[in-house]
């Protein structure tokens, strides 16, 4: 969230995915019957940037099938913005997303030099997060943005079934 926008993006993927815990992934995946499915969230923290891993032991056929249902979630939210009670959860998670940095030394460091180099302060960063409690704070532009970040699945081992499409593998 150290740039304009940003912490509305972060707002969009916790409403999503919850960190593999609950949103509308959750919600997909009970309604298909994978609801068994549990996933563990490892976060990857970047010089610049962060990323969500979640990952899980499943058949070939039902790793196309959650990879299928996230693009889904995520586009549900292109097609029907969030709830105020999912606005709600996300704001709090977003909160907690910007923190986890400062329970790591190193990432402690990194994020401190990039608010430095980005000339962002603290009170900055409290004033975007404070923006999402408003009733606009989510924009068909920000929901674009969204999806148009990338999303990736790494299946390890098995075949994908042949109907899923745009399937790269790796030797």
């Amino acid at each position: 969230p150290l740039q304009p926008g940003t912490a509305a993006v972060h707002l969009l993927h916790h409403c999503m995915s919850m960190d593999g815990l609950g949103g509308r992934l959750e919600r997909l995946l009970i309604e298909a019957k994978l609801g068994d499915i549990v996933f563990t969230p490892v976060f990857l923290d970047g010089p610049e940037t962060s990323a969500l891993l979640l990952t899980t032991t499943t058949t070939p056929a039902r790793a196309a099938q959650i990879w299928q249902l996230a693009q889904r979630a995520r586009q549900s939210l292109v097609d029907l913005p969030p709830t105020a009670s999912e606005r709600n959860i996300g704001r709090a998670r977003t909160w907690l997303s910007l923190r986890r940095s400062d329970l790591d030394a190193n990432s402690r460091l990194r994020a401190t030099a990039l608010r430095v180099l980005t000339g962002t302060t603290e009170d900055q960063l409290l004033e975007r997060l404070t923006d999402l409690e408003q009733p606009d704070a989510i924009t068909k532009a920000t929901t674009d943005a969204f999806a148009a970040l990338p999303m990736t699945m790494i299946a390890v081992g098995g075949e994908p079934p042949p109907d899923l499409g745009a399937v790269t593998r790796f030797e």
